[in-house]
């Protein structure tokens, strides 16, 4: 394993996005995506950038002060000489860095994602093969349901009476199983939540 695979709580944290093009915005929505704070520098921004929201724009070159308090890097821009300093001076202050298509100067490399908040899939080849990544991905994309997420959301927000009700942790487990993957899972899917909510309480109580 080339990469080591991390999710990181991004929430209310700076992150640096050297550019302005499409790439750039990419990295920006997906920044704000994750509840970060995106600050980018550029002289220009390209129209891609219509789409972001809440970020901040430095119109003007890059100057190594940018990085202070930057919890992430990205540096995107067609100046190959830019995004090496970039990745220098990101990499001397321990800052994770990632250049667009080089992968040699980064710390860190983009995965293909499927997205299904709260449940997120990513794919990588590490580095090797990015079209496979992508095909992959789009396979996943038909596979994983669209309402997958709301699932998650729902059982989350019983995990804590659930866990009182049944205390023991093996059955609590099996629990979860029958749950997701049974006629309250399935109503979820559906997107029949007062069904789901309705049968988990009779779940429930049976249990207890």
């Amino acid at each position: 394993m080339k990469y080591f695979p991390i999710f990181l709580d991004l929430r209310d944290q700076p992150a640096l996005v050297v550019g302005g093009g499409v790439i750039a915005a990419r990295r920006c929505a997906a920044i704000t995506e994750a509840g970060g704070r995106a600050r980018v520098v550029a002289e220009a921004l390209s129209q891609a950038f219509e789409d972001c929201r809440d970020f901040e724009h430095l119109a003007r070159a890059f100057a190594p002060d940018d990085l202070d308090g930057a919890r992430l890097v990205f540096a995107v821009t067609d100046d190959e000489a830019l995004n090496e300093r970039v990745s220098a001076l990101a990499r001397e202050r321990g800052i994770p860095v990632n250049v667009a298509d080089q992968r040699r100067l980064c710390s860190f490399i983009m995965p293909s994602i499927v997205n299904r908040s709260p449940v997120v899939v990513a794919v990588s080849s590490g580095g090797e093969a990015p079209i496979l990544s992508r095909l992959l991905r789009a396979q996943l994309e038909t596979r994983i349901p669209g309402r997958l997420g709301q699932l998650a959301a729902f059982t989350g927000g019983w995990r804590q009476r659930i866990k009182q009700a049944i205390p023991d942790a093996a059955r609590r487990r099996r629990f979860w199983e029958r749950v997701t993957d049974g006629p309250v899972g399935n109503y979820i899917l559906a997107g029949q939540t007062d069904d789901a909510r309705r049968l988990l309480e009779e779940t429930l109580a049976a249990e207890s």
